[in-house]
């Protein structure tokens, strides 16, 4: 029997409530308050994604302290693996007033972790980084071992939630400097809604590893093209055992390498790693890869490779001479390899027959958008006729990999020979006498200026000696 007294008709309030984390089991309780409603008769009805919830609790009414009026609460018990996207609603209904309604938010459903770790390094400092993502409910512990051994200093632990409601940790592990570089082996262990998560990893030192290019004076001098594969660190123990393999078209050539180790200025140390190949094999186009191992057997880095890059048709090959202002003392002249879509490019002179040497070497961009090769070679000013080779070998040669050659001889000291521009062509190579003339004038332009630093250069080293 319902008992109405004399006092107002009141339409309850509606609080939603929920568990702050889901049982081991994935379960969740969620509870429905109703406050301040008159008479005391409420009833609550519950329903998951639109269906009803039929085991649902319901406790007696409570008058509130002061007052007529009455408090109730209902609740339930519901399992949200799987849910992150459903709905559950309580709705209570009274005599003589609308049904109050409200929606509860339902919790990301339990998930473990994805566990990461991840060596972090400065210049002075080696550290590691246990990430651990998209887990759910939030409550976890972290062990950091080393070697196997706990560690049992406190180690910081963020942990911040995301829109969908899963939670992303980050534990960091600042190593002691007795430890650093020793090649320990470190673990980070969670544990999860009563799973354990475990991730271990070898810290070594940080290595850096590039692979340098021919140079022209291996190509000329030596007729072999050296590749050297550089690996660096602050580790001088991850440095020296890092282990090299070459690959010469695809074939294993690491037992023709040779290696260097050495201590760099800035505390660094340093391993090389040089494979020489046969000229021609180079200039046939065959790749040229360097793969890079730690003590236990990781590869650093992706592989290097290196090809020629043959670029377009072949170059055309010029001498122009500096103007003798620029440095009376000093015979500068310049080699220019011009060309459309240049491929690789490698330039050496000789000077009255003698041995190959190099000069300073620079690109310049064309009126056209094309790019030329270019190599100054400054000597001492000499009171005999000189003559000046420039030897240039280039990504188009293919097999036959003799030096394209451009002479320019000097007559005589302050003369101004009728020949000062050579340019080789052959009948396939002719260019419209405007292009010609803007390319022409551009290398002239950046000649000059060239020039002109060049002496402002040497006059500063002259001074400082």
């Amino acid at each position: 029997m319902v008992t109405v007294s004399n006092g107002a008709v009141a339409a309850p309030t509606v609080f939603p409530l929920a568990q702050c984390e889901p049982g081991s089991d994935g379960s969740m309780i969620y509870a429905c308050m109703a406050t301040d409603f008159f008479p005391e008769s409420a009833t609550f009805h519950w329903t998951k994604n639109g269906q009803n919830v039929l085991d649902a609790v319901q406790y007696p009414a409570v008058k509130q302290k002061t007052g007529d009026k009455y408090s109730k609460v209902s609740q339930i018990n519901v399992n949200i693996t799987g849910m992150d996207k459903q709905e559950i609603k309580c709705t209570v209904e009274t005599i003589r007033s609308n049904n109050q309604s409200v929606t509860l938010p339902v919790k990301a459903s339990p998930r473990s972790p994805t566990v990461s770790l991840l060596p972090v390094f400065t210049f002075e400092s080696q550290n590691v980084l246990c990430v651990i993502e998209n887990f759910y409910p939030k409550s976890l512990t972290v062990t950091w071992k080393e070697d196997n051994v706990k560690i049992e200093r406190e180690v910081p632990l963020f942990i911040q939630q995301d829109s969908s409601g899963y939670y992303t940790a980050q534990s960091f592990l600042k190593l002691n400097k007795t430890t650093q570089g020793n090649n320990k082996m470190h673990t980070c262990e969670v544990s999860h809604m009563g799973d354990t998560f475990t991730k271990t990893k070898r810290l070594e030192g940080q290595l850096s590893v590039k692979l340098t290019p021919p140079s022209s004076r291996d190509i000329f001098l030596n007729n072999k093209v050296e590749l050297k594969c550089i690996t660096t660190g602050t580790d001088s123990g991850a440095v020296n055992d890092a282990a090299f393999k070459w690959k010469v078209g695809g074939n294993d050539q690491s037992s023709s390498a040779t290696v260097e180790k050495d201590q760099l200025e800035n505390g660094q140390s340093r391993q090389i790693s040089k494979l020489k190949v046969d000229v021609n094999e180079w200039f046939s186009g065959k790749e040229i890869e360097c793969r890079v191992f730690d003590k236990g057997g990781e590869e650093v880095g992706n592989p290097l490779k290196r090809i020629i890059k043959k670029g377009g048709a072949a170059p055309k090959v010029l001498i122009y001479t500096l103007p003798e202002a620029s440095d009376p003392n000093h015979d500068s002249v310049v080699c220019e390899v011009r060309g459309s879509s240049l491929g690789d490019v490698y330039i050496m002179w000789k000077v009255d027959g003698g041995d190959f040497q190099e000069g300073n070497t620079g690109i310049v961009e064309q009126q056209d958008g094309n790019m030329s090769h270019v190599s100054i070679l400054t000597v001492k000013k000499d009171s005999a006729t000189r003559k000046f080779t420039c030897a240039v070998k280039h990504g188009n040669m293919g097999k036959n990999t003799s030096p394209k050659i451009v002479d320019y001889s000097k007559s005589e000291p302050g003369v101004v020979d009728e020949d000062v521009l050579h340019c080789t062509k052959s009948e396939d190579e002719e260019e419209d006498e405007y292009s010609s003339m803007w390319s022409t004038t551009t290398s002239f332009i950046f000649l000059f200026l060239f020039s002109l630093v060049y002496s402002a250069i040497l006059s500063l080293v002259k001074i400082k000696h």
